[in-house]
């Protein structure tokens, strides 16, 4: 099931626990979607997925 999320409660998360530093990676799919993954670089920690829509951003566990 998809949930609306922020980025600022994703940083936030991690940014209480240490995690200052992550790594990104895009994708734009054939049907027109933007979706990217983030996670702490160099560290455990929470990796979400998320997809882009305009300036929204929907956080998204069943990215494929």
């Amino acid at each position: 099931m998809k949930k609306w999320t922020t980025l600022e409660m994703y940083f936030r998360r991690a940014v209480a626990t240490g995690l200052i530093d992550f790594a990104i990676r895009a994708e734009c799919k054939e049907d027109g979607r933007v979706v990217f993954y983030i996670h702490p670089a160099n560290a455990s920690g929470e990796t979400a997925d998320f997809e882009v829509n305009e300036n929204r951003v929907q956080h998204n566990r069943d990215i494929s």
